[in-house]
């Protein structure tokens, strides 16, 4: 019998709730994180606000063959002021990352 995937990742979101993760539609889950601004940053221009917030995302592309692992994009930003990230990375790494309490993760622990 092939493997539900789908199924597996819905009961995995569930958990991750409790790391900071949050579905958002669309086979994609995020976790954000604010942050005092640094005073350099402010001083340099490059952001005015007092807080932001890193954000990390995980997109789930579902193939058409039941019982195949999805392909998963692994979007980070750690800060504001540079480009955002995408990385696609392996169902495994997902899986951990889905488990790993936000303050281990080194996106939002700055």
């Amino acid at each position: 019998m092939a493997k539900n995937y789908a199924a597996e990742l819905k009961d995995l979101i569930e958990t991750a709730e409790a790391n900071g993760w949050k579905y958002i539609g669309n086979n994609t889950v995020r976790r954000m994180v604010e942050h005092q601004t640094p005073g350099f940053v402010q001083q340099n221009g490059w952001w005015a606000g007092s807080t932001y917030a890193s954000l990390e995302f995980m997109s789930f592309v579902f193939p058409l063959i039941t019982g195949r692992a999805p392909k998963v994009v692994h979007g980070t930003s750690n800060v504001p002021w540079t480009t955002r990230r995408d990385d696609r990375i392996s169902y495994r790494r997902a899986v951990e990352l889905l488990a790993q309490p936000v303050h281990l993760s080194e996106i939002h622990d700055h």
